[in-house]
């Protein structure tokens, strides 16, 4: 019996058989561009941070970080370019930081790493959720007795805080907005004359404004 075959991987994958023996042939294996261990996107107060970590990297190009608001349709976000090759542990960032355009609601990252020759492969798919506050007035300014913030949210709950110009907080209200347009009223009574600064916190964002009490 005579026979042949050939194989990518190790494997026999396709044999020609006559009567006599067989002839195999084997080719080495062909590593992987990269051998990533996670990927993870975090939301912080000026942007998404995704950050992801290699084990191994065969001649490995860069990455690019995609960003997507359906997980269907991605766009690139931005590039980072890989060591290329290397046996150990190897960490990457990269800083998404255009919050203002980001709609409300989970926005979705994922990772393309891309070999020399333009091959490329997929990470996981990670996401945030981006719950912006859209404007915030206060009024009247100057203030007296009270203060009205005037916050075009959605829902979410907030803390306000009054704060002196030493940045101490005077005053504190945790308040739970709904979506659209919310009031939220500070009781000003006891404050000294003086100008202060109000600082809107939300999950992993925050804003400020400044008044003046009389």
């Amino acid at each position: 019996m005579v026979g042949s075959s050939s194989s990518t991987n190790g494997d026999v994958t396709s044999v020609d058989i006559s009567d006599d023996f067989w002839v195999v042939k084997l080719l080495p294996d062909v590593a992987l561009p990269v051998t990533l261990d996670k990927f993870t996107a975090t939301l912080t107060n000026t942007g998404v941070a995704c950050t992801w970590q290699t084990l191994q990297e065969v001649n490995l190009d860069h990455f690019e970080i995609e960003r997507s608001v359906d997980a269907i349709n991605y766009i690139v976000a931005g590039k980072v370019k890989a060591t290329g090759d290397s046996h150990q542990s190897l960490t990457y960032s990269f800083s998404d930081r255009v919050l203002d355009n980001f709609p409300i609601g989970k926005i979705y990252y994922r990772l393309r790493n891309i070999d020399k020759d333009g091959s490329s492969t997929y990470s996981n798919v990670a996401s945030v959720v981006y719950n912006k506050l859209l404007s915030i007035v206060v009024s009247p300014n100057p203030a007296r007795e009270y203060l009205n913030v005037t916050l075009n949210s959605p829902e979410q709950k907030v803390t306000i805080r009054i704060l002196n110009i030493s940045g101490a907080t005077v005053i504190k209200k945790t308040a739970h907005l709904f979506n659209g347009i919310n009031t939220v009223q500070i009781n000003l009574v006891n404050l000294a004359a003086g100008k202060y600064f109000m600082a809107v916190e939300g999950i992993s964002w925050g804003k400020r404004a400044s008044f003046l009490k009389k």
